[in-house]
């Protein structure tokens, strides 16, 4: 999908979403007013709150569909990381507004009264708001929009709020105690913590957060791919937004391999990552030796010691046989607990192909896993 077909389609989203918050929010306070009920109308002013995070996300993919220029050579598509983060950070605020009402509810319960005309407007409430969440969540799938399924995961929340609060309308028919309280503290915590949540996500991203774990092994599955890649190794990915991702590997070649061969073999790989991906990708050539028997047998006793940790992998394997001397580095994440045992393995390794006396020298390179 292309980008500005992409942020076309998020911002008549976002206006849809928006003009159901104002015209759910004006309806509430109009029956709020000429009834009098109070909590119509404080569910009249969130939905009009709600209609400020419609408007947010509106912005966010307006400015993201802005072209890249001289400042920004990658475009602007973080805008829609910052809008979530916005919103993750207001969903966040309005759970905890909520949870201290609760409690105060708790300490000092009060029982309330509903009227039908109340009611019925909290119970159109929920099916409106839980279509607009259905709605946001099958847009956000197609467009893959973080900002979007901020935006679902809020319209659910205020489900939940309404939906608890009919609950204990009823339940309080039967029961004595007012349940308001406790059941939205309940809510509310759940809220708080899908708020930081959305938020630690989209910052995750901001910072530079890697590769997920699923484009990740697709990104190698494509590489590993041709015959002529012996390994693979480095890989970095930068996400610049929804529509903007940059990866860079590094690729083994038999070093005896011409150039030439090796860039069509890049070029086919580099293609067909943005053809599947749409990620550009970027592969580096490490050439290596397939004709020393006691370099291969290395890398596969290695291979076969490191295999057992999805997340380790060693490459540039060397063997200095002057200084009696093998030399790799170490792909690892920096807080791996069995980091220490593993180079305590590589070593036996080189021990069982090498023999005696062959001194290890490992580098450790920091991976994104």
């Amino acid at each position: 999908m292309k980008e500005e077909s992409r942020n076309r389609q998020g911002i008549i989203t976002g206006l849809i979403g928006l003009m159901c918050n104002l015209l759910l929010g004006a309806g509430k306070l109009t029956v709020g007013l000429i009834t009098g009920s109070v909590s119509v109308v404080s569910d009249a002013a969130n939905n009009l709150s709600d209609a400020g995070s419609g408007a947010l996300t509106v912005t966010s993919f307006a400015l993201g569909n802005r072209a890249a220029d001289r400042d920004h050579p990658f475009g602007h598509g973080r805008y829609e990381y910052i809008a979530g983060l916005l919103i993750g950070v207001i969903i966040t605020v309005v759970g905890a507004e909520l949870a201290f009402g609760s409690i105060e509810k708790i300490r000092n319960p009060v029982s309330v009264s509903y009227d039908a005309v109340a009611v019925s407007v909290l119970a159109v409430s929920v099916g409106v708001k839980a279509a607009m969440g259905i709605f946001y969540r099958i847009r956000a799938a197609a467009i893959r929009s973080d900002t979007l399924k901020a935006a679902a995961f809020d319209s659910f929340s205020d489900c939940a709020v309404t939906g608890g609060l009919l609950i204990t309308i009823f339940i309080n028919k039967y029961v004595s105690y007012p349940l308001e309280g406790p059941v939205g503290l309940a809510i509310s915590l759940l809220i708080v913590t899908g708020g930081i949540k959305l938020a630690l996500g989209t910052v995750n991203r901001l910072l530079g957060r890697g590769g997920d774990a699923e484009t990740n092994r697709r990104l190698r599955d494509i590489v590993f791919s041709d015959p002529l890649i012996v390994g693979c190794h480095d890989l970095r990915v930068h996400d610049y937004g929804p529509t903007c991702k940059l990866a860079s590997i590094h690729a083994e070649f038999e070093r005896d391999l011409s150039i030439t061969d090796a860039h069509e073999v890049i070029d086919r790989l580099e293609h067909r990552a943005m053809d599947e991906l749409g990620i550009e990708l970027v592969i580096h050539c490490d050439p290596v030796s397939t004709s020393d028997s006691n370099l291969t047998r290395l890398r596969r006793a290695i291979d076969d010691v490191v295999r057992v940790y999805s997340s380790v992998s060693v490459h540039d394997v060397k063997i200095d046989y002057n200084a009696r001397q093998a030399e790799m580095h170490l792909s690892a994440p920096e807080k791996l607990k069995e980091l220490g045992r593993i180079r305590e393995m590589i070593e036996g390794a080189v021990t069982g192909v090498m023999g005696e006396g062959y001194s290890v020298r490992i580098i450790n390179d920091v991976s994104e896993e």
